[in-house]
């Protein structure tokens, strides 16, 4: 779904509690992007997500941000009608947005920073996460790359944790001068399109 081969897109824009909505709709490929600027025309969330073969909407794919957790009116997910939601002890995963970097979040990581590596799988395309006493391991590719082509390769990458209650992980990694002109130029779209919108 991230991949640079999607057709032009229609893009629309609003403005919603202060804040720039933007989506996007990929002529006949069935995919829909949704943005979400703040007032400073930084990037809060990005998410996508693609209908099936028989038409119907697919789920939502975050590249950045997380959805917000539906409540039954008791304070929590459960209830009837709710909705099934991770244990809060397991681990989140988080996209962020910077300028200057991919940023990944991961939550409820109580170990020290020495336990964490992160290595680049060149034969598939993916960064890894691994943790030495086994609690953790996630593969994933950055979207922001895969949309223009660009491989992993080489690119620095800084981990980073935050103890003492916080006890949240912190990836970075390094954006490509390619990766960060066409945000830059995507940028300036959406403060064109956030004064249109009035």
């Amino acid at each position: 779904m991230f991949s640079q081969s999607l057709p032009p897109g229609v893009t629309t824009a609003i403005k919603v509690s202060g804040r720039l909505r933007v989506q996007t709709t990929y002529d006949g490929s069935g995919v829909e992007m949704v943005e979400e600027w703040g007032s400073d025309v930084n990037l809060l969330s990005r998410r996508w997500r693609e209908r099936g073969m028989m038409g119907k909407e697919g789920e939502w794919e975050w590249e950045i941000g997380t959805p917000a957790v539906k409540n039954d009116g008791n304070g929590n997910g459960g209830g009837s009608g709710g909705v099934i939601k991770a244990s809060d002890v397991n681990p989140v995963w988080i996209g962020k947005d910077s300028t200057a970097q991919f940023v990944y979040c991961l939550t409820k990581c109580p170990w020290k920073v020495e336990n964490y590596t992160v290595t680049y799988d060149e034969d598939k395309d993916e960064f890894v996460l691994r943790t030495k006493n086994r609690k953790f391991y996630k593969r994933w590719r950055v979207p922001g790359l895969v949309r223009l082509g660009i491989k992993g390769e080489g690119l620095e990458v800084q981990v980073e944790h935050k103890g003492d209650g916080e006890d949240v992980l912190l990836i970075k990694i390094e954006k490509p001068e390619r990766v960060r002109e066409e945000e830059r130029r995507r940028r300036d779209e959406r403060m064109t399109a956030a004064k249109n919108a009035g």
